[in-house]
């Protein structure tokens, strides 16, 4: 098949987002499909900017890097233009490039639009689309959407993008929910969460971390990934607060990320004192790895709203596994609940920064049960998050409907 992937945050390990599309897209080439994916720069950031489409080659896959300019630290409004910008582009593209297959995927949601219209239309061509969050219900929930009736505008574009679709993907169960919620046929909603690169990832040795700021005697928990709204971390300067109270000097916050957040976060961190935070800037995930597998802990923080419990699928969460890192999470839900099954580190309540602070502080001072809990995690990365498991059912899921039955072919 030839197959239109839609992806606005599309990278590879080369890039500092979530390399979800990398494993995707070259498995579906791996199979034998022309893949030409539609995306903003796919390299680390747009800082680099160019005003002409740029073509790229990506194991089997052609990458073609549209003229938007984005960055994380964008204010709301330009995000926004963004999204809608990026839409607008693959209307066009959709009838430059011969296609027999559409595959879509969030955030934005806009992504999914051009199949939808062109799909409600008339002119349809097969089209799956992936959702990676409850976008429309957390904008509700986190009062992003200024009245209930654009919350309910956003929420029912959702919907029609998924009755649009031939097959939805969730990557959280409470996505999958909400997809068959909406009309969806269940045979059509799949759950292919977020998964574990278990061959970038791996454990390492702490002293073989090195950052600035940190020294050998420093116990290190990490937060890699975005720095918004909705990643809710100043929990985690909360926490280190709380820390710095206690006199546990040797407890280094390690934060590695870009977003709109961060300039407040820094600020903070400054007035308060809380010089056992470290800020660092994005990189990429070749480089990001090592870090993670030399840390002592990944920590895992999202604000306390329900959409976020099971409408999400934090990619971080896969990172920790992968690296064989307990991780201590401040929130209820899905993944909180594979921590507790599997021992895999430690889930403490929302808003609660001296739980997760007492939490830090028992994954340090116990080291055999550090040492169960990094190695009860790479067991379940390997076990059943593995992207050498997921990627095949991603791409059966593609084959069908574009009515293969699971048979590759051009």
């Amino acid at each position: 098949m030839r197959i239109l992937y839609c992806s606005f945050f599309f990278t590879t390990n080369e890039g500092s987002y979530s390399s979800r599309g990398q494993h995707t897209a070259s498995a579906l080439a791996a199979r034998g499909h022309d893949v030409t994916v539609l995306c903003v720069n796919h390299r680390r950031s747009n800082r680099n900017h160019s005003k002409k489409l740029q073509r790229h080659q990506t194991d089997g896959c052609e990458i073609l890097s549209l003229p938007i300019s984005y960055e994380q630290a964008f204010r709301k409004r330009y995000r926004v233009v963004a999204f809608f910008r990026y839409a607008v582009k693959v209307r066009q593209m959709m009838g430059q490039i011969d296609h027999d297959l559409v595959f879509a995927t969030s955030t934005p949601i806009t992504a999914g639009f051009p199949s939808t219209f062109l799909n409600f239309s008339g002119k349809r061509k097969p089209f799956v689309f992936e959702s990676r969050d409850l976008w429309a219900q957390m904008m509700v929930e986190m009062k992003v959407a200024k009245s209930p009736r654009m919350g309910q505008m956003l929420i029912n574009a959702e919907r029609k993008i998924y009755r649009a679709a031939d097959h939805c993907i969730g990557l959280a169960p409470g996505i999958v929910e909400d997809m068959i919620d909406a009309g969806v046929p269940s045979a059509n909603a799949h759950l292919i969460p977020n998964g574990a690169d278990i061959h970038l990832m791996t454990p390492g040795d702490r002293f073989d971390l090195n950052l600035p700021g940190v020294k050998d005697r420093d116990f290190v928990a990490i937060f890699a990934g975005a720095h918004g709204i909705a990643n809710g971390l100043d929990a985690l300067l909360d926490v280190a607060a709380e820390l710095k109270r206690r006199k546990e000097n040797n407890v280094k916050l390690v934060f590695i990320g870009e977003g709109a957040e961060k300039p407040k976060l820094l600020a903070r961190a400054a007035t308060e004192g809380l010089d056992n935070c470290l800020f660092f800037d994005a990189m990429p995930k070749v480089e990001l790895a090592k870090i993670i597998g030399c840390a002592n802990v990944g920590l895992m923080c999202l604000p306390g709203y329900k959409t976020f419990a099971y409408g999400t699928s934090p990619n971080k969460f896969f990172d920790h596994l992968a690296a064989g890192r307990p991780q201590v999470v401040n929130y209820r839900g899905w993944t909180a609940d594979l921590v507790r099954e599997h021992n895999c580190g430690i889930a403490v309540e929302p808003n609660d920064p001296g739980a997760m602070a007492d939490a830090i502080i028992k994954l340090r001072d116990d080291t055999s049960l550090s040492c169960t809990m990094g190695d009860n995690a790479r067991r379940l990365a390997e076990s059943k998050f593995s992207w050498d498991l997921l990627t095949p059912q991603f791409c059966d899921t593609i084959e069908q409907a574009g009515g293969l039955n699971g048979q590759k072919r051009h």
